[in-house]
């Protein structure tokens, strides 16, 4: 159905200490990714530009993306925080921390919604 759709479907192979893609990839544009590159290779994202980051700590690529290039990080994220605005993106950061204990982030609090152009 989902082909039908559109859509792509690949299967990324991911530890078991990883409960949620969200955490190692996450959409920036329709066409850009963000992706730990420690567990995720550029031939699972192939056709995407992409840019990669060393997940660990607090470096995740767990965002939410707001539209328009503007995206909400967890202040402690500063990895991807500093990355994304030397790239051109807007970033808000939020204090998340008691969500980050619980092994949530911030797209662990919104539902996802489809955003046409």
């Amino acid at each position: 159905i989902m082909v039908k759709m559109g859509y792509e479907m690949r299967v990324i192979k991911l530890p078991d200490t990883i409960l949620h893609l969200d955490k190692v990839l996450m959409t920036l544009e329709p066409k850009r990714v963000l992706f730990c590159k420690d567990l995720i290779s550029e031939k699972d994202i192939a056709g995407f530009e992409s840019i990669g980051i060393s997940c660990g700590e607090n470096a995740t690529a767990n965002i939410i993306c707001l539209g328009d290039k503007e995206f909400i990080v967890n202040r402690t994220n500063d990895l991807v925080t500093n990355l994304l605005k030397s790239t051109g993106y807007t970033v808000h950061t939020l204090e998340l921390t008691e969500f980050a204990k619980g092994m949530g982030g911030p797209n662990c609090l919104i539902m996802p919604i489809e955003r046409r152009a």
